[in-house]
C-alpha cells in the first residue's frame, strides 16, 4: 500500500466509524488532509493515531459532528480523560450503582443484566481495577461472582485491552497467561485471527 492509499484508507475508516457510531462526518478528503497538516505539520500522518502520544481528531465535549469548528487535534491519552469516566455526557455509572454492583450477589451476567452495564464492567468494579478510589471505603467485595467464560467478545476485550495482563486477569478472574496467549495470538486461534 503506498503512503497516498494508506492516507485515504484512514480518512475512509474515520468517516466509516463515525458513521457507524451515528454521528455526521463533514470534511470532504481534501479538507480532513489540510486539517491534519495544518495542526500536526507535514509529517501529521506518522504523528495520527490511537496509541499513546498519538493524536486524534476530537469533538468538543464529545457531542456534535466531526466539523472545523467542533474538533480540537488532542493526544490519544487526552481525549479518552475527556471521553470516559463520570463526567462523560453518556456515562452510566455513578456512586450509588457502583455500590449497588460492589455488593450484589450472583453471576457477573446476571448482575450486568440487573444493572444495564457489561459484565466486564461488573467484573473489574469487583477486583477494584475500576472506582477503587471510591470502593476501598467498603472493604472487601461480596465475591460469589463466578469467573467469565471466554466468549469470542471477551477475547476480543482482552486482546484490544491496555490493561496489562496480570491486572486483566485479576479482573476477570483468569489465567494471566490466558491473556498472555490471546494478545500473542498463539491460544484460542479460532478467534483471534480476525483481529
Amino acid at each position: 500500500m503506498t503512503y497516498e492509499q494508506a492516507i485515504r484508507k484512514a480518512f475512509h475508516t474515520q468517516k466509516s466509524d463515525a458513521n457507524v457510531r451515528g454521528i455526521p462526518f463533514l470534511f470532504e478528503f481534501d479538507d480532513w488532509e489540510y486539517w491534519w497538516i495544518r495542526s500536526l505539520g507535514p509529517k501529521w500522518f506518522e504523528k495520527r493515531g490511537r496509541k499513546r502520544g498519538q493524536y486524534v481528531m476530537a469533538r468538543k465535549g464529545d457531542k456534535g459532528p466531526y466539523a472545523w469548528w467542533n474538533i480540537d487535534c488532542i493526544t490519544c491519552s487526552e481525549n479518552q480523560k475527556q471521553t470516559s469516566g463520570i463526567n462523560h455526557p453518556g456515562a452510566k455509572l455513578t456512586e450509588e450503582l457502583v455500590k449497588k454492583i460492589y455488593f450484589a450477589k450472583g453471576y457477573a451476567k446476571d448482575i450486568s443484566k440487573r444493572y444495564g452495564v457489561r459484565k466486564y464492567t461488573v467484573l473489574k468494579i469487583k477486583n477494584g481495577v475500576l472506582w477503587s478510589s471510591y470502593t476501598a471505603q467498603f472493604g472487601a467485595a461480596t465475591r460469589d461472582v463466578r469467573r467469565a467464560k471466554l466468549t469470542k467478545e471477551l477475547i476480543k476485550e482482552i486482546y484490544y485491552s491496555k490493561i496489562p495482563s496480570i491486572e486483566l486477569a485479576s479482573s476477570l478472574g483468569v489465567n494471566p497467561n490466558t491473556v498472555r496467549r490471546i494478545r500473542n495470538k498463539t491460544g484460542w486461534l479460532s478467534v483471534t485471527q480476525s483481529f
